[in-house]
């Protein structure tokens, strides 16, 4: 957050600097309208240019976001089905092993560790990555960036 601010402080000074620098006025006709001649700076012309081109980049890139925002819902939403799945089949387990009088071997039980080990592991790697992602789209939102 501090990073970020201070950045867009130094933009906004680079940006006022280039605005008094370039101060010679110009004759301004917007599209089409030559019945609408402004008459302003260069820096002020090229600074609001500048706004528009950000805003409308910002706006564009809203659906990106969206969507990468949705597919990461969607994978987090299968991990947590898939471990609810793996809860059902262990409970399964252990009731067969229970009915049966089967005890579960040293050989399976640690290579089940084992399993869940690297499942614990992969589900870690992932809220990682996700928090990663989530902070670089904030910095991203920070900056007005895609």
């Amino acid at each position: 957050m501090q990073r970020s601010f201070i950045f867009g402080l130094i933009i906004a000074i680079l940006l006022v600097l280039f605005t008094v620098q370039n101060s010679q006025p110009i004759d301004s006709i917007y599209l089409w309208f030559k019945s609408v001649e402004i008459k302003s700076s260069v820096g002020v012309v090229l600074l609001i240019t500048f706004a528009i081109g950000s805003l409308i980049g910002y706006l564009l890139s809203l659906s990106a976001v969206q969507k990468k925002n949705k597919q990461l819902r969607q994978k987090d939403k299968h991990i947590k089905n898939m471990n609810i799945a793996l809860e059902e089949v262990k409970a399964t387990k252990r009731e067969y092993e229970k009915d049966y009088g089967i005890k579960g071997e040293s050989d399976s039980s640690s290579v089940e560790n084992k399993k869940e080990h690297k499942s614990r592991s992969f589900l870690r790697s992932h809220k990682e990555e996700r928090k990663k992602q989530d902070k670089d789209h904030r910095r991203e939102d920070d900056f007005g960036l895609e």
